[in-house]
């Protein structure tokens, strides 16, 4: 199952890398990047069959809706040769199959190992390459381990003096990607806010919350008591219908939260990216959704065990048999409060319609 696990995530890079490096050897990258109002272009056009005709309609060349284009641009990516780099790291981007026993190895390795580790590299790369470049410096392989981040370096990390690393901001004139003389000097902060000139998530912000997820991911992974697949009680069945209904709900939670929270630079001036993106994960949670329901049920029908007092009765199937129990004042509850929020949203539009029809908005 694990190797399995590992495939897949295998299959999602390479399949990730491949519009990466259509825009780095196809698209207009350095252009939008020198000015980002020019229409990013995806790739061109090779269909022999796609006319004169189409061509005059349409154009030979795809248009970018994807921002992919504001990602090369926030994480400090500005020639086309960089671009080639991350689309060739991320097809090289293929985990090992080894097989790790269920436990302690299984929990640490998942928080502990991947997401911790990687939150906290990333938070390195936003600190070390994107923030001096959307402050107009060029960072590259050559200047990258010699070029302090931080005019202080690590003597306040090694003092316990970490606020030094919050001063020092950017100011609210600053121009993303220009060495302004509204530059800082800061590296992590926790501002809340968003850059005027780009309209995204000041890179501080959420370079601080990289580094916290990843630190308290690392800490979770070696002190959580590690949890073993019981097959007999559980079935796998149940964990993945946990799994896809967490994944379902945070792809739900990503798309109605791209717009308040935007982190790629000038991506919201780009609404069809910004249209794409949020149908893009709504679909990804639907799909996701429709399989926790489906394997909940297998679960329910195959796997449960909800004899009352049953031998290895666990909290899980007590939990699924009072829910089952209970479903009917559950359902009853939950449609009564839809219909409450429903009817008094659409009342609301009726309302402001009518309002506006008569030519009273104020009132």
């Amino acid at each position: 199952m694990f190797a399995a696990h590992q495939a897949q995530l295998a299959i999602i890079f390479m399949w990730s890398s491949i519009p990466l490096l259509q825009v780095a050897w196809q698209g207009n990258f350095e252009q939008w990047a020198a000015n980002p109002a020019v229409t990013p272009v995806a790739h061109a056009i090779r269909d022999p069959h796609f006319g004169a005709s189409a061509v005059s309609a349409f154009g030979a060349q795809i248009v970018c809706t994807t921002g992919v284009y504001e990602w090369y641009y926030t994480i400090g990516l500005r020639t086309a040769g960089q671009c080639i780099v991350a689309a060739s790291i991320g097809a090289y981007q293929s985990p090992g199959t080894r097989v790790l026993s269920a436990g302690d190895a299984f929990i640490n390795h998942h928080l502990g190992g991947f997401l911790g580790a990687s939150s906290v590299a990333w938070a390195g790369h936003l600190v070390h390459v994107a923030l001096p470049a959307s402050r107009g410096q060029a960072v590259g392989w050559g200047n990258l381990l010699h070029q302090l981040p931080h005019p202080a370096g690590l003597k306040p990390f090694v003092s316990l003096d970490w606020a030094v690393y919050s001063s020092g901001q950017d100011q609210w004139n600053h121009v993303f990607g220009l060495a302004d003389a509204s530059v800082g000097t800061s590296v992590l902060s926790f501002l809340g806010t968003r850059m005027p000139s780009s309209d995204a998530l000041w890179l501080t912000d959420v370079a601080h919350h990289h580094l916290a997820l990843g630190v308290l991911c690392i800490f979770l992974g070696n002190t959580v008591r590690a949890f073993a697949l019981n097959r007999d009680q559980c079935g796998l069945h149940w964990y993945l219908a946990i799994s896809l209904a967490a994944l379902g709900t945070a792809s739900s939670f990503a798309a109605t939260h791209i717009d308040a929270f935007t982190v790629y630079a000038y991506l919201t001036k780009d609404f069809t990216a910004m249209s794409a993106i949020y149908t893009h994960h709504q679909y990804i949670a639907g799909f996701f959704l429709l399989g926790a329901f489906a394997h909940g049920a297998i679960y329910l029908v195959r796997d449960a065990n909800l004899t009352p007092g049953a031998a290895g009765n666990s909290l899980r199937a007590r939990f699924v048999s009072g829910l089952l129990q209970y479903r009917s004042a559950i359902l009853s509850h939950l449609s009564a409060i839809t219909l409450f929020l429903g009817f008094h949203t659409l009342g609301l539009y009726v309302h402001n319609d009518v309002m506006q029809a008569f030519g009273t908005p104020g009132v």
